[in-house]
């Protein structure tokens, strides 16, 4: 007998809740039916595709195989009833949505831009991470990721949204205590504070005043970390200069905190991306976020 759609979909939930608990909470169901309905796919495929203990779970190679494929498979359904639903006016998008987005910038904008979309779908959940890291979105599950910066060579199929700009800064103490540089070349002499997640920290790039990118070295940073926010502060506490997106240090700016610098050769700015896998049949949910996004993106100067 060919395994059920419930089958299916109760596998998938519980590999990408992590749990059986966390993916009834999920469905409103028992975590027992859960466990059944697994159990049922497993007789009838008759391999084990979920190793259990009272500690883990983890995926046997044949359930990791087994996973792309059903969730292709839930996904594709999910489509098909969606472009039905379109036509004959039926219910619209349903099902949950996992996003990550680096952390400053979810916390300072994602808000208003993802609100109106799940106000606009009432039958879409979704779950949100914030983190500075470049997250992984096969291991994490992840429909959708935004990234900010260059993007490396990748599988991935990427969607630009726009570009954020980026500000040379300090604080006034720094500058009256180690002078104001005046050129990209000067930046090598002060102290700076370094992103840990880029690997360009060491050499910042710049747009000079007739459109030239130009690149200038920096000394090694005296505080490195792995949050805008941070580098922030950091910079306002007089350690250094920073380059950081407009959007991190803009109130810090308006209220003297921090003095922007370099105005004639400003670093280049960062493009920002929506990410997500190459399948086959990307989910109508997915697909519709993505369009939202590039929507409210267009004209916006971060």
């Amino acid at each position: 007998m060919r395994p059920t759609i419930d089958e299916l979909d109760a596998f998938v939930q519980v590999v990408e809740a992590g749990s059986f608990t966390a993916a009834a909470r999920r469905m409103g169901t028992a975590k027992s039916v859960l466990s059944e309905r697994l159990a049922g796919l497993e007789a009838r495929l008759g391999v084990t595709l979920l190793r259990r203990t009272t500690r883990s779970m983890v995926l046997t190679e044949a359930g990791t195989g087994f996973y792309e494929d059903a969730r292709d498979i839930l996904a594709r359904l999910e489509a098909a009833g969606a472009q039905a639903a379109d036509v004959g006016g039926g219910i619209g998008l349903q099902g949950a949505l996992r996003l990550a987005a680096p952390l400053s910038f979810g916390a300072s904008h994602l808000g208003g831009l993802l609100m109106p979309f799940l106000q606009a779908h009432p039958g879409l959940s979704c779950q949100i991470e914030l983190d500075d890291r470049t997250v992984d979105l096969v291991e994490g599950r992840f429909d959708l990721a935004l990234r900010i910066g260059r993007l490396p060579d990748s599988r991935l199929v990427a969607r630009r949204l726009g570009e954020t700009r980026r500000v040379v800064c300090a604080s006034p103490a720094y500058l009256e205590r180690r002078g104001t540089p005046s050129t990209p070349d000067d930046v090598r002499h002060h102290d700076t504070v370094g992103y840990s997640h880029t690997t360009a920290a060491r050499l910042w790039s710049f747009i000079d005043s007739e459109g030239r990118e130009v690149t200038a070295p920096v000394a090694r940073p005296r505080v490195v970390a792995n949050n805008g926010d941070l580098i922030r502060e950091a910079a306002v506490a007089g350690l250094g200069l920073v380059v950081l997106p407009h959007f991190i240090v803009a109130e810090a700016l308006s209220r003297g905190a921090l003095v922007e610098v370099l105005a004639d050769a400003v670093p280049a700015p960062e493009p920002i991306h929506a990410v997500y896998l190459p399948e086959r049949h990307l989910p109508p949910k997915t697909r519709a976020l993505i369009d939202h996004l590039v929507t409210v993106f267009t004209g916006r100067a971060w």
